[in-house]
């Protein structure tokens, strides 16, 4: 079997693992604890040790940490080459910071080596550095904005419906909403040595999933149910065509969530862009939807 690289991101894009065929984790280099930018050794370390701070959660989140200790520790031979045919097949496309990544489908990749940059607080991630040029001294301004990203708590909604989620009918309506005061952008920022990035997340659509293999997106919070109002069908609606009499417990599980559209700048080291979307935490409920019956006399 050819040897494969495996990255796993638990903590929304912040914390990779590198899995490696073998006793590839015992062959990374060792470290020689110099300061200054060479890419002859294993490891090259920068600047002087700090304790990061953190300050809570909720808008205007901040870590920080000044002067860090930047070390870089590059692949052995072996793993230059499972790196290498990783990232001619595409699978590096996985790992967190692509901004210093060779370009995709060219082999060999122009010269240079892997290895890992580490700058704590930060985790670990995966780095480039082309032949002639220094290691990171300082970290890259893409994983300073997804440490603060990290730290900004994407909460879960607070979700309605109507009718009742236990009086829920086949072929009607169901008005469906959230909180609507979540429906606000936030931001956070996190300082790493010279580098400051700031991530600001702006809330892009509500995915329902419905319990019955379906699911429905609003662009927007919904609107409570209003019956005095002769309130007409609003966009966040959904109908069953089917009871759930057959589910367990008689009911179908609900879930929504938010997701929210995060960019980012930083300043220090000049850079910004777009993390995408990322997904909040989730609501689940359950709900009992049940059938009328009329009897013609």
């Amino acid at each position: 079997m050819s040897p494969r690289l495996l990255t796993v991101s638990p903590l929304i894009g912040i914390t990779m693992l590198v899995l490696l065929p073998g006793a590839a984790a015992a062959e990374i280099g060792q470290g020689f604890g110099t300061t200054g930018a060479s890419t002859s050794g294993s490891t090259v370390t920068v600047g002087a040790a700090t304790t990061g701070s953190e300050a809570g959660q909720g808008t205007g989140n901040a870590i920080t940490a000044s002067a860090p200790v930047c070390t870089w520790t590059a692949f052995s031979p072996d793993q230059q080459q499972i790196y290498n045919a990783n990232a001619n097949s595409g699978e590096l496309l996985q790992v967190t910071d692509q901004s210093n990544l060779p370009p995709a489908g060219v082999f060999p990749p122009p010269p240079g080596v892997w290895g890992m940059v580490s700058c704590p607080p930060l985790p670990p991630y995966l780095t480039w550095v082309p032949t002639g040029a220094a290691p990171p001294s300082q970290p890259s301004p893409n994983e300073v904005a997804r440490s603060a990203l990290a730290h900004l708590h994407l909460g879960a909604p607070q979700v309605g419906m109507a009718p009742p989620a236990d009086k829920l009918v086949v072929n009607l309506q169901t008005y469906l909403w959230i909180d609507a005061s979540m429906w606000r952008s936030m931001s956070a920022t996190a300082s790493v040595g010279g580098v400051s990035a700031t991530v600001v997340a702006w809330p892009s659509r509500v995915v329902w999933t419905m319990g019955d293999g379906n699911s429905v997106t609003c662009n927007g919070p919904g609107e409570p149910y209003d019956a005095s109002a002769n309130q007409p069908a609003s966009g966040c609606t959904y109908t069953y065509d089917s009871p759930s009499g057959n589910q367990p417990e008689g009911r179908y599980v609900v879930t929504a969530q938010m997701y929210w559209r995060v960019t980012w700048t930083s300043s220090g080291v000049a850079g910004g862009g777009d993390l995408g979307d990322v997904a909040g935490e989730q609501t689940t409920t359950s709900v009992e939807v049940d059938v009328i019956r009329a009897v013609n006399r």
